[in-house]
């Protein structure tokens, strides 16, 4: 095929137009796994609309395809264009065993009858008797992660005109990691499917209530979908989440939404790449990290396209068609301009002209950044570019040494020696090198020839050259760190240096390998280097004035190159001097100075800083310090490519037909987190989450849910002890002079004298069991040091069981409950207020141990139970008398400090004594959300209870420490439907949002 030809054409009608953007991703995403970027070529219309006869681009891309693909729905034989484009391919050359069927709705019935399509009236007219034999087709009706990829991989493979088995083999174990998802889905989507079925047969009587359930069945479907996505596709699961949002507001949807939410703490943005017709090839962070630069093939043959995004927003910053092929290593200097690599070889990119400046080279076209600028290396040439748009050509050039944290360049060749700087280039000697590598700070070494080496730097606005000799037995040479001398290793194992005649050989401890290793010589930070000799490394300490050479085998057995004489190092970090070797058969050794060795899984790449963000099985960020532990940005890392931003803080994801995924690099603990804290002393929320009662500087505060506040001023210092379980008074202590304060509505009055300095509590009347007056008297008391329980409205007695306890009091608008525990056992008091029925008490579930704790929702039919500092819960569930074992929920937690049903009994919320939390679905124990440490750095003291109300979206949880009704510090999670679409949204910008 030639370049101006495609191996297929996708015809489709304006119906099936996304099945067949997904079809086209899903080809190129096969067909670059198995031939890179020599691969696939298909022509899709995006246009759409099409009056009249087919266009003269339409005639001609069909006419230029090898292949055509016909995709169907129950529409297409509605489209005239699909017609004729069918009947355009067939005369001019197409033939009927390279046309290929690919069905996008179940409802069409491909099935063969006796000598034909059983149904062709549901199929293009120009198809109908065009085939004698029956035809296979692809079937792309199931849903994403249960679509079958040995279709379109056999599809692929005839479009590439290859052996599909081939390709089947290879699909299959790129496959197998994602299989093991399958079948979980497959039960869930099929009990979805079970649900809607059922449903809609009971509700055969009414139509709408069918397609409610049928709807609901979808949108668990998509729930379902999207918290098996989360972990290894953030985009696919938000976009099913947002999916599954836009049908049903279900308590399973909202809790999709929040687990998706947890998954994606890592997500900073997620980008489309425009439709060109073509994936994105790659993609490149700028110098700060602030944008993000992904290309591709342009929409016309010999052009590409380079899009680019600010990482923060979102917002487009570079849109544009640069008139070159093949474009690769994209770099954005300054504001207006691109530099890159093309087919044609290095090309300057005008973005306010919007022209592109082909210069001489060809396709062995090389960048090379440095801090100042760019050096374009191709066909003996380079081309300095500075970041103020000035571009200069050097001649006779064979070599480059740049770095992002130098602000000089070197080039070596016949012609000389030049650093590049931000002013120009500046030569250094005439003197024809041979090669040239960064020495950091101590300039660029540079090989005249096997003797004859030197050190050429750049200060105070002058190139210098310091000129060394090494023996000629040197195969290797480097610079020893904080020092003028050179070191050298020869091939037989010797290692010297240029200061004094003391050396030592290296012991090749690998054994015999038929293939070795290229002998390298490295610089490692602390005066020392790593070496390699055939096929062992070793880490080598110069001589001191008293010690001589010492050295320290990094490892044994790691195995034999490809190739006999491959360089061993994979990517240098002269910053710190560290240096990754390709030498293990897993991937690569990291190497420094302190004697360490680490092993980095598959393909490393050093960040500026000297991180190093390894690409293979995983994806996997490992700190420059040893002692911070290695961040696993993916566990399971499906892409075509991976991009990493010069400081190391975000990774691009790139995988054809999905969005372009930024990830943060950041521990997890440092991750951004979807929820808000604050150390502000809060209130005591009472009446089931309906009132909040606070002290605010000189008022004592009393707000609703619906935003109403009333005001009672007080002193200043005056603390809140007690609230009243209807939010409708609280007990109060001023400072000076201390004594108890009742407030009853708008009323304050001083407690009894018997209360003054005593805790004070709120309790029913004896008979609160059997009297809904009696269960709402929530009398303010105290206990005297005998004993005797006191009201503290006028002192009198209070007549109360002595060992029965108040686990906890609400007083709501519509219903009450009163949990009391007596002698170990927890009873729980629900009744209706205003109902002349009176209350209702049962028996609390079977509690774990004498320090077992149990909470209860509002309804009093769920209870959660746990152990103090325990790290399980338990839920129950209540019918009749009878509690039976609703859930076991195991927690990450180090201990339970509290835990509670909350947000009207559709979740599970439990806190660790320094304040981190857990939230649960209630019906499933599923993990939504969680944060180990929130509070370390906050709460002054262990945490031992919260309140939590629902405000708006947002599920606000008021933690208590230090025995205070007040809340010490208030955690912000956004519960609610609005709240997470707009989170998820601030994150991708899907279609569904």
């Amino acid at each position: 095929m030639t370049d101006e030809g495609y191996d297929a054409f996708i015809s489709y009608k304006r119906s099936s137009h996304l099945a067949a953007r997904r079809l086209r991703d899903d080809l190129y995403s096969v067909a670059k796994r198995h031939r890179g970027d020599d691969g696939l070529r298909v022509f899709l219309d995006t246009a759409h609309l099409r009056p009249g006869s087919l266009t003269a681009e339409i005639r001609a891309a069909v006419e230029k395809s090898r292949c055509l693909v016909v995709v169907l729905d129950t529409e297409t034989v509605e489209s005239p264009w699909v017609a004729a484009e069918i009947e355009h391919w067939l005369a001019t050359g197409g033939t009927r065993d390279r046309l290929f069927l690919v069905r996008v709705d179940e409802r069409l019935d491909l099935a063969w009858g006796t000598s034909g399509f059983r149904s062709p009236q549901g199929i293009p007219a120009p198809l109908r008797d065009l085939f004698t034999v029956e035809q296979k087709w692809v079937d792309y009706t199931a849903r994403p992660l249960l679509r079958s990829r040995d279709g379109i991989a056999g599809l692929c493979s005839k479009l590439m005109d290859v052996d599909p088995a081939e390709y089947l083999q290879e699909e299959a174990i790129f496959q197998r990691r994602r299989t093991r998802t399958i079948s979980a889905v497959a039960v869930v989507l099929a009990v979805a499917v079970a649900f809607a079925v059922v449903n809609a047969v009971r509700a055969n009587d009414s139509a709408a209530e069918a397609r409610r359930n049928e709807r609901e069945a979808l949108a668990q479907a998509d729930a379902s979908e999207a918290l098996l996505a989360a972990a290894d596709s953030p985009t696919l699961a938000i976009g099913r989440a947002l999916r599954a949002a836009n049908t049903s507001g279900s308590p399973t949807v909202r809790s999709a939404m929040l687990a998706v939410s947890q998954a994606n703490r890592r997500l900073k943005r997620a980008v489309v790449y425009p439709d060109t017709g073509h994936p994105a090839d790659g993609a490149r962070f700028t110098t700060d990290g602030t944008q993000l630069l992904a290309w591709g093939k342009g929409r016309d043959a010999g052009t590409s396209h380079v899009h680019g995004w600010t990482v923060a927003t979102g917002a487009t910053a570079v849109d544009t068609t640069v008139d070159a092929s093949d474009l690769r290593d994209v770099v954005r200097l300054g504001d207006d301009r691109l530099v890159a690599c093309a087919a044609s070889g290095p090309v300057v990119v005008d973005l306010a002209a919007a022209t592109t400046t082909r210069l001489d080279g060809g396709s062995d076209c090389e960048v090379h950044q440095y801090a100042d600028g760019v050096v374009l290396h191709s066909a003996g040439t380079a081309y300095s570019v500075t970041t103020r748009g000035k571009a200069e050509r050097i001649d006779g050039v064979t070599a480059v040494a740049a770095d992002l944290q130098s602000r000089t360049a070197a080039v070596v060749g016949p012609s000389g020696v030049t650093l590049v700087t931000a002013a120009g280039p500046v030569p250094v000697t005439t003197t024809p090198g041979v090669s040239v590598s960064s020495a950091d700070s101590q300039g660029f070494l540079v090989g005249f020839d096997r003797t004859h080496w030197g050190v050429a730097v750049f200060q105070d606005g002058a190139a210098a050259l310091r000129q060394v000799t090494v023996p000629d037995v040197a195969a290797d040479v480097a610079l020893v760190p904080g020092r003028d001398d050179l070191a050298w290793l020869t091939d037989d194992g010797v290692v010297g240096w240029t200061r004094d005649d003391r050396t030592t050989t290296l012991a090749d401890a690998a054994g015999s390998f038929q293939r070795r290793f290229a002998t390298t010589l490295e610089p490692l930070s602390g005066g020392r280097f790593a070496a390699v000799h055939h096929n062992t490394a070793t880490i080598v300490t110069a001589p001191t004035d008293t010690a001589g050479w010492t050295t320290t085998p990094v490892r044994k057995g790691v195995g034999q190159p490809a190739s006999d004489g491959t360089n061993p190092v994979v990517g240098r970090c002269g910053l710190l001097g560290k240096v990754l070797l390709g030498m293990s058969e897993s991937g690569s050794v990291l190497v420094e100075g302190t004697l360490e060795a680490v092993d980095v899984p598959g393909h490393g790449v050093f960040t500026a800083g000297c991180d190093v963000v390894a690409t293979g099985d995983a994806l996997t960020a490992l700190p420059y310090t040893q002692a911070d532990a290695p961040v696993l940005l993916r566990a399971t890392l499906v892409a075509d490519s991976v991009a990493v931003s010069p400081n190391g803080a975000q990774v691009a994801v790139l995988k054809a037909g999905f969005p372009i995924e930024v990830l943060s690099t950041l521990p997890t603990s440092s991750l951004p987190r979807p929820w808000d804290v604050t150390r502000t002393e809060g209130g005591a929320v009472v009446a089931f989450g309906e009132r909040e009662l606070r002290v605010w500087a000189e008022e004592f505060l009393n707000s609703g849910t619906s935003g109403d506040v009333s005001r009672i001023p007080v002193q200043r210092g005056t603390d809140l002890v007690a609230a009243k379980p209807d939010g409708t008074g609280a007990v109060l202590v001023e400072a000076r002079p201390e004594r108890p304060l009742l407030v009853d509505g708008a009323t304050v009055t001083p407690a009894a004298a018997v209360c003054a300095g005593k805790p004070v509590t709120y309790l029913p009347r004896k008979d609160f069991t059997r009297s809904t007056a009696d269960a709402e008297a929530q009398i303010p008391t105290a206990r005297t040091g005998s004993g005797t329980v006191v009201d503290c409205r006028d002192g009198s007695e209070v007549v109360w069981d002595q060992g029965r306890e108040v686990v906890d009091y609400d007083v709501g608008g519509t219903s009450g409950r009163l949990v009391t525990r007596l002698a170990g056992r927890v009873s729980v008091t629900t009744w209706t207020r205003g109902d002349t029925t009176g209350p209702t008490t049962v028996d609390g579930p079977p509690l774990p141990a004498e320090n077992g704790v149990v909470s209860f929702d509002p309804t009093g039919r769920l209870a959660l139970v746990h152990e103090v500092r325990g790290r399980h819960l338990t839920l129950y569930r209540r019918d009749g008398e009878t509690w039976t074992t609703a859930l076991s929920i195991p927690t990450g937690l180090p201990g339970i400090a509290a835990a509670q049903v909350v947000d009207g009994g559709s979740l599970v919320l439990a806190l660790s004594p320094d304040g981190g939390f857990e939230v649960f679905d209630v019906d499933t124990g599923r993990l939504l959300a969680s944060d180990p440490v929130l509070l370390t750095s906050i709460a002054p003291h262990d945490v031992d209870g919260f309140s939590a109300r629902r405000v708006g979206d947002r599920l606000s949880i008021g933690v208590r420490t230090g025995g205070s009704p007040s809340a010490s510090a208030e955690i912000a999670i956004p519960v609610g439907i609005p709240a997470l679409k707009r989170q998820l949204c601030g994150l991708f910008a899907a279609e569904e949002c």
